[in-house]
């Protein structure tokens, strides 16, 4: 491969998994490669299967290929996360990874408030549901042994956390259409799995079990285009917000959805003011991973990027948030938390749980 193939492949290396036009390559490294240049080592890239090309309403684009091994290594994953439950426990015919006994699902029997506030947003959390697209009944999500809902629930009991409320649903952005922008982003909602209170904090949870694992998401490359649509009055605010979401151009880390969960935080901080005073305010992703030594050896080569572009994040989103004009007492947080590092604070019992259930892998 020569130095300029290698050029173009490095711009692919710093995008999502998602379609690029050319236009927007080319702008990369206009310095370096003409846009003749440019077409011919798009399409010999394409040809070794380096990347993939689709036709979109403007012509060509380009995008990483997703490494089809992750998919069966998650599978793999999530069938061997399911071996660990007593061999008692009932499995739904047709549906592997949910549990019969939803109380086997849990660390102990107090679910029913993590029921009731799931049932408040959606009730295919708690009760049998179909698909409105294929019409196939499927079982509760609570069901589900690989929830990132339970990840949560499980984790915060095992610290004995005080959970003022779970399922959590704050505003994001104004509701009016948003064009030529990706669904996602356009979303006028943000629902954290849990908020966890204290008498100088408050903690705005959100889970992360196998999701990152799944197809790629639509990235932060786009995060920019929020535009002015922010629920700010403060043209500060509006403006660091922005600045945050354009330097935070992430690969495999859901970077659109954390520019969304601060712009939520912020408008609810901003909103109910007397909630917060005098308390630091946290948002935390807790994280599932694959350890090192594991032998789903794509997951791994895929953690370890996930985690540095994650640790990179958190860093930059700190460092910004120093600057964000909140309300007078009120200091705002970044974490990116792994399940494991959580598990080695805990009381015997219930580092044995976490541990059994959730890591080794």
């Amino acid at each position: 491969m020569n130095l300029d193939a290698q050029k173009v492949l490095k711009v692919f290396n710093e995008v999502p998994f998602v379609a690029v036009p050319q236009v927007r390559i080319s702008a990369n490294i206009k310095k370096d490669i003409n846009d003749q240049e440019l077409f011919l080592i798009l399409s010999s890239l394409v040809a070794e299967g380096k990347i993939q090309m689709s036709m979109g309403p403007k012509g060509p684009e380009y995008s990483r290929k997703w490494n089809t091994a992750i998919d069966e290594e998650r599978k793999q994953l999530s069938r061997d996360l399911n071996k660990r439950f007593n061999e008692n426990t009932i499995f739904f015919p047709r549906y592997e990874g949910y549990v019969a006994n939803v109380f086997d699902n849990f660390i102990d029997n107090e679910y029913q408030v993590l029921f009731d506030a799931y049932k408040e947003l959606s009730t295919e959390y708690v009760l049998w549901h179909k698909n409105a697209k294929t019409g196939v009944v499927y079982p509760p999500k609570m069901h589900n042994l690989n929830s990132a809902n339970v990840l949560v629930y499980n984790v915060l009991k095992a610290q004995k956390a005080n959970v003022s409320k779970y399922a959590v649903e704050l505003d994001v952005l104004q509701p009016e259409a948003l064009k030529d922008r990706p669904e996602e982003i356009s979303a006028p909602k943000v629902i954290f799995d849990a908020v966890v209170e204290s008498e100088n904090s408050v903690e705005f949870i959100q889970g992360n079990f196998l999701e990152h694992y799944l197809s790629p998401f639509k990235q932060s490359l786009w995060a920019y285009q929020f535009g002015n649509r922010y629920l700010f009055a403060d043209e500060h605010t509006i403006n660091t917000c922005r600045e945050i979401a354009k330097n935070t151009n992430f690969v495999c880390f859901d970077g659109v959805n954390l520019i969304k969960e601060l712009v939520a935080v912020c408008t609810e901080i901003h909103n109910n003011t007397e909630n917060y005073k005098g308390k630091k305010v946290v948002i935390k992703n807790l994280a599932f991973g694959v350890n090192a030594e594991s032998e789903y050896k794509n997951l791994v080569e895929y953690q370890v990027q996930y985690d540095i572009e994650a640790k990179k994040l958190e860093a930059l989103i700190n460092e910004e948030l120093q600057y964000l004009p909140l309300p007078e007492g009120i200091t705002l947080e970044y974490k990116y938390v792994k399940v494991e590092e959580v598990a080695e604070t805990l009381e015997d019992s219930a580092k044995e749980y976490i541990t059994n259930r959730y890591l080794g892998f």
